[in-house]
């Protein structure tokens, strides 16, 4: 009798999002630079014979416009690879816990079919609660995805205009980030350190321990209020969608060893 193999690799889970976050925060600095040199006073000639009518635009609403499109599809990327990982891993779970009654190749790949079926098929909050339950830990970054999922709808159906549909019961849409802080301590104070920063201990300390952490940056908007970010901020966004990946991909059972 022919022995079928399976073999389920905890990377394949977390590609489609670690492929987003690559591809985004790449894009978003690529446009963004070429946004701020470029003249935007007038559109490049176009030499067809249909022209589009609109409103008379200055550069900065141009600008202000184009910024909030790119941010939109990045959010949208963004969250649609986070999702195609949930999907792999809900595949992943469902597989690893498959009854040993699947015993020919047609059964497996009929089964393989109807879970990518009910994946592709369920809601956001359903997907994520089917996952979550099997996995061997829950995942550490729910809250945090919901809300980035809160400011893509804000960006793609608003044009970044914050909304009644967005805000919380005090009127605020909030962005949490998840991010790898670096610090060390003067005194009681933990003192981030970015790019070029100098390490000032605040006594005559000649070395100081560097210490690092896994953070929440919160970003809050108010209803009304334009969503916008600079090309640091966006790649901030898209490493902690990489993060959700990665710490999706870690907790995935083992195999024999699936969660009840």
């Amino acid at each position: 009798m022919q022995q079928i193999q399976i073999t389920l690799h905890p990377d394949g889970v977390s590609a489609p999002a670690v492929k987003a976050a690559l591809e985004c925060s790449e894009v978003v600095r690529f446009c963004l630079h070429a946004l701020s040199a470029a003249d935007l006073e007038q559109p490049p000639p176009f030499a067809g014979m249909y022209h589009l009518e609109g409103p008379k635009l200055s550069a900065d609403n141009r600008r202000q416009l184009y910024t909030t499109w790119i941010l939109g599809k990045a959010f949208q990327e963004l969250t649609r690879g986070v999702r195609a990982a949930l999907e792999e891993a809900y595949l992943f779970v469902d597989v690893a816990a498959m009854p040993a009654s699947v015993t020919t190749l047609a059964q497996l790949e009929s089964s393989i079919e109807s879970i990518r079926k009910r994946a592709n098929k369920a809601s956001f909050p359903v997907l994520l609660e089917h996952v979550n339950a099997k996995l061997a830990v829950p995942m550490a970054f729910e809250n945090e995805f919901r809300s980035l999922q809160s400011v893509r709808n804000c960006l793609e159906h608003r044009g970044g205009v914050v909304g009644a549909t967005d805000v919380d019961e005090n009127g605020i849409l909030t962005l949490s980030i998840p991010r790898l802080k670096c610090f060390y301590k003067r005194g009681d104070e933990e003192v981030e350190i970015a790019a070029g920063h100098v390490v000032d201990p605040g006594d005559a300390r000649e070395q100081v321990e560097v210490l690092m952490r896994r953070d929440t940056r919160i970003r809050t908007y108010q209803l009304g209020e334009q969503v916008t970010f600079t090309a640091d901020e966006l790649y901030e966004t898209a490493f902690a969608c990489n993060l959700f990946a990665s710490d999706l991909a870690s907790k995935l059972p083992v195999i024999g060893q699936a969660a009840t």
